[in-house]
């Protein structure tokens, strides 16, 4: 019996760490690079930037999988989108979101590492407007929302803590962002 609840809280937890690992991290599935489809929408997001940054021109890649999440690849200059993202967004919120990852190469490439999330999105507020940052702000957390608000999320602690997690970060982004002059 106790083999058995052994082993039952072994798949609990590895189950915990998969999910977790494809909902929340998205390191497994393959990146490729962007359909003609995906392209154009990334370029009709890029045009509703007010600033050009000043960094060298990233490339873009495009994640498979389950995963929620874009994040910009420092080593590669490159910003990764996750399909499922690219998909859900309006051009708009995808505009946001690029602002945000465009913020995090801006900051690199000026050599300001760390920090938190919200001083990233002050700079993509400088790129794109801070309408932009905090209409995909909210996006993120309606789309987290029902997510956590799913069987995966009581069943996986690991993921709803996540969730949770993310959802306070997406909040006091939006609180800092609005706290900008107007645009």
């Amino acid at each position: 019996m106790r083999r058995f609840l052994l082993l039952l809280l072994s798949i609990f937890l590895i189950t915990n760490l998969l999910v977790n690992d494809e909902v929340c991290v998205c390191t497994s599935g393959q990146e490729r690079e962007p359909t003609a489809q995906e392209y154009q929408k990334i370029s009709q997001a890029l045009f509703l930037f007010r600033l050009e940054p000043d960094i060298p021109a990233p490339s873009f890649r495009i994640k498979e999988g389950y995963c929620v999440n874009a994040w910009a690849d420092y080593e590669r200059n490159a910003v990764v989108v996750s399909k499922q993202l690219l998909n859900d967004h309006t051009v708009e919120e995808l505009a946001g979101l690029l602002g945000h990852e465009f913020g995090h190469l801006v900051l690199f490439f000026k050599s300001v590492r760390g920090g938190e999330h919200w001083r990233t999105d002050i700079v993509g507020a400088e790129l794109v407007g801070k309408e932009l940052i905090i209409k995909q702000n909210r996006k993120q957390i309606h789309y987290l929302t029902l997510r956590k608000e799913g069987w995966l999320a009581y069943l996986l602690p690991l993921v709803r803590f996540n969730y949770t997690y993310a959802i306070n970060d997406y909040d006091l982004r939006i609180k800092k962002v609005a706290e900008l002059t107007p645009d």
